[in-house]
């Protein structure tokens, strides 16, 4: 795949994440603080398990 396909794809996948966590934790709050979770610990452990993912596929 070309190089500006591949950045396209890469950035579109993290807003993606981005949109849908935000969407998750929003919508989730009284679930993720029954589970003593904060939003902001949600949203950054989300975006780390992901980033880490990506970089065991692009090896």
């Amino acid at each position: 795949m070309p190089l500006p396909a591949r950045v396209a794809a890469f950035c579109g996948w993290w807003v993606l994440l981005v949109a849908v966590t935000l969407v998750v934790a929003v919508d989730h709050g009284v679930a993720l603080r029954v589970l003593e979770v904060p939003r902001g610990e949600f949203c950054l452990g989300v975006m780390r398990q992901f980033a880490a993912a990506v970089r065991h596929v692009r090896r």
